[in-house]
């Protein structure tokens, strides 16, 4: 057995090889299965919701990923090797400082600074084509930066109805924190306020993830 020393080393070194490149997907699957063993809990771990996401992608056709709310990386990490472009959007001044020195030199990846309700129009802006969204950019306490609420995400789904391209993938994370306080409607309500606007679209919740999909083309 290795000492109480060597432990944290060893949890790093094994950390680092489990997220190798070539040995990811096994990885991934293993956790998945664990975690599907287990009953799918809630807050699935971040790799599984990472597998999520990269299956959405993947059965969508879109090459286009759109982030709100980079936090350290991992979500652009694990698509930037299906992605043809991600844009990912920090408002926190730290986080968004590592994450460029993260992806620097990865062309594909386009880190924006600032407030995601204010930047998501503009990058919508110049979308002809439908995109998968992950939506994620809210405040999770010390470690992270938040504007007046909590969540954007009210002002983020105003963005996206407004934008005339079909067909998008929209992914929301945290499904369990609309609870209708520090700006997240409930769930009942968000899905009143899409389908109202766009009767059309397809909307669900599982695994803590409200999934949508714009009207279809």
């Amino acid at each position: 057995m290795p000492s109480n020393g060597r432990l944290p080393g060893l949890l790093s070194r094994w950390r680092s090889f489990s997220m190798a490149p070539w040995m990811r997907p096994f990885t991934e699957w293993r956790v998945y299965w664990k975690w599907h063993r287990r009953g799918r809990l809630i807050p699935a771990p971040p790799i599984v919701k990472q597998r999520i996401v990269k299956g959405c992608l993947r059965r969508s056709g879109a090459s286009t990923v759109v982030e709100t709310g980079t936090f350290r990386g991992d979500m652009v990490d694990a698509l930037a090797p299906i992605a043809g472009r991600i844009v990912s959007i920090e408002l926190d001044d730290q986080l968004y400082a590592a994450a460029r020195r993260r992806f620097a030199g990865q062309r594909h990846v386009e880190l924006l600074h600032g407030d995601s309700a204010a930047l998501l129009p503009r990058i919508l802006s110049g979308l002809d084509r439908p995109a998968l969204f992950w939506l994620d950019g809210h405040y999770t306490g010390a470690g992270s930066a938040r504007t007046e609420v909590d969540s954007p995400i009210l002002a983020e789904i105003e963005a996206l109805l407004a934008h005339p391209v079909p067909g998008h993938v929209v992914l929301i994370d945290d499904a369990r924190e609309f609870s209708g306080t520090g700006g997240y409607p409930t769930i009942d309500q968000l899905r009143s306020i899409i389908l109202k606007r766009q009767p059309l679209s397809q909307f669900s919740v599982a695994d803590d993830i409200v999934r949508w999909t714009t009207r279809p083309m």
